[in-house]
């Protein structure tokens, strides 16, 4: 099936891309100029088309022939101007969304959302559970994006929503490099003796999950929570990570206890 990938250069995109170009897909990857896309030039067949996602002629070359559209693309780092998560996670959505409009052998999008939209809650919620602005900009961002998903999908356009919990794997970032390098220099910390479950999710049973969803045509107009479902928690997986390159584990301790990351549970639910 012709597909079209945003956020290739990133984490999960990068590796959902190379898993359908090595199944055979005719993938096409939207990527900014100075976007680095080393880690796919390996793989034979890929179309690159350079823009934006508020770049409408881009994006209307991009969706063109594709039957099947993976949103991955969004500003997911922890520490930025509030501008750039609404430029990339609202406003990069919704152009998305429009250019949409317009494609005509669309089967179905695949929206790329995540378990931050339910607030964090201490008991992790099934697919029902409330989407809440606890007034974090990634989290405020992503729920606005799902709003507008939404919409479109009340218009008729044929939509699966993923919100995957956190990501961990090759080329990971926040929960993986991040971590290690504060391992490395001896200053990683765990709250509460580590004891809060992650919800963690390895990125290939990530991709394997959206995969499945946007084979089946059940999962038009329902979301998906996924994780690993293992209950792991902080410590474990901190742990195991420090273990792997030989470093030495944390040394810093703190009392108080956070909020546990949200939902483990693969249950669908229309909207």
């Amino acid at each position: 099936m012709p597909v079209l990938v945003t956020g290739a250069s990133g984490f999960l995109g990068g590796r959902l891309a190379e898993v359908l170009a090595r199944e055979g897909e005719q993938v096409t990857v939207l990527a900014r100029r100075a976007s680095d896309l080393r880690h796919l030039a390996c793989l034979s067949g890929i179309r690159v088309v350079r823009g934006s996602l508020t770049d409408m002629p881009s994006l209307q070359e991009a969706v063109r022939e594709a039957t099947h559209v993976f949103h991955c693309a969004a500003a997911s780092t922890d520490w930025a101007p509030e501008e750039v998560y609404l430029e990339s996670n609202v406003r990069g959505t919704e152009a998305l969304l429009l250019a949409l409009r317009e494609a005509p052998r669309l089967q179905r999008c695949i929206h790329i959302s995540t378990t931050d939209v339910y607030g964090y809650p201490k008991i992790p919620c099934a697919e029902t559970g409330e989407l809440v602005d606890v007034g974090l900009p990634y989290n405020r961002t992503k729920i606005a994006a799902e709003k507008a998903v939404w919409r479109e999908a009340r218009g008729g356009l044929p939509v699966t929503v993923i919100r995957p919990a956190t990501i961990y794997g090759p080329r990971g970032k926040a929960f993986v490099a991040d971590i290690a390098v504060h391992l490395r220099k001896g200053q990683m910390a765990y709250i509460d003796g580590g004891r809060a479950t992650g919800g963690f999710l390895y990125v290939d049973n990530a991709v394997d999950g959206i995969i499945a969803a946007a084979r089946c045509p059940a999962a038009r107009g329902e979301v998906y929570n996924l994780s690993d479902g293992t209950g792991a928690t902080w410590r474990e997986y901190v742990s195991a990570l420090a273990t792997g390159p030989g470093r030495r584990r944390w040394r810093w301790r703190a009392s108080w206890r956070p909020h546990t990351e949200p939902s483990s549970s693969c249950r669908g639910a229309r909207r």
